[in-house]
């Protein structure tokens, strides 16, 4: 057909929200009994931005289990990546794309996400992401 395979920047990949009473029981004994933590507090020891953690403890809702816990993790990174591309204004350039879809076997959750130049060179400022130049390329900085 000549249509040319879809090409992606990242790919992250999550276990599908449903869990099963035994994936449920490991959990709670692992992080919630022995550490003697609730299920959101878990979840908001993975964030390190402060302001972000207090946004999302007021936004985390019916967060009482290990599959409330992929739910909400699966939405904070398709929060987080629209986001990004509302925040550059990327909306019509088809260079920034966001697909999600389960896997065949409907036990994992694939999010991928393609981004410009745009949004590419903004992040890598803010992350003061070092640039490569070859050496010509120096007597036309000033």
């Amino acid at each position: 057909s000549g249509k040319q395979p879809a090409v992606f920047d990242y790919m992250f990949v999550f276990p599908m929200p449903e869990t099963t009473p035994e994936e449920e029981k490991e959990f709670k004994k692992q992080y919630i009994g022995k550490n003697k933590s609730t299920y959101k507090e878990v979840l908001l020891l993975l964030i390190s931005d402060e302001a972000t953690k207090t946004r999302l403890d007021k936004l985390l809702t019916n967060c009482d289990s290990l599959q409330s816990l992929r739910c909400h993790t699966i939405q904070i990174f398709l929060s987080f990546v629209e986001t990004i591309f509302a925040s550059h204004g990327v909306g019509q350039d088809k260079r920034h794309r966001v697909r999600h879809f389960a896997s065949i076997d409907k036990d994992e959750f694939f999010l991928c996400v393609s981004m410009g130049d745009v949004v590419a060179e903004s992040l890598a400022g803010q992350s003061d992401y070092p640039v490569q130049l070859d050496r010509t390329s120096l007597g036309k900085l000033r």
